[in-house]
């Protein structure tokens, strides 16, 4: 009976636990939602944060090019969006405020 009862604590803690884990990845989730913002034409090849605009991929880390209009990295408001040089908007081409041409 002792066996019995440490076994159902233990599956009572991990239920606690897992609860607690999915809660926090809920939370976490929410908060990215609320404050995310897609900085476009600010990642350099390989730094983009998931897929790009133009569709041609959908992933992070997949950007071939630097700075890249199609390509984005979230940032946490506009303004630190534009002050990275950025835009808030997917364009054609490569950021000039940035490549230097």
């Amino acid at each position: 009976m002792a066996g019995q009862s440490r076994t159902q604590a233990h599956l009572a803690l991990a239920a606690v636990l897992l609860a607690a884990a999915l809660a926090a990845a809920k939370q976490a989730q929410a908060k990215h939602a609320v404050e995310g913002i897609r900085c476009y034409g600010v990642a350099k090849a390989g730094e983009n944060d998931c897929a790009n605009a133009s569709g041609s991929h959908d992933c992070a880390g997949k950007a071939r090019v630097d700075y890249s209009g199609a390509e984005w990295r979230d940032v946490s408001s506009t303004g630190e969006c534009l002050k990275m040089g950025g835009y808030l908007r997917p364009f054609m081409g490569v950021n000039s405020r940035l490549s230097g041409g």
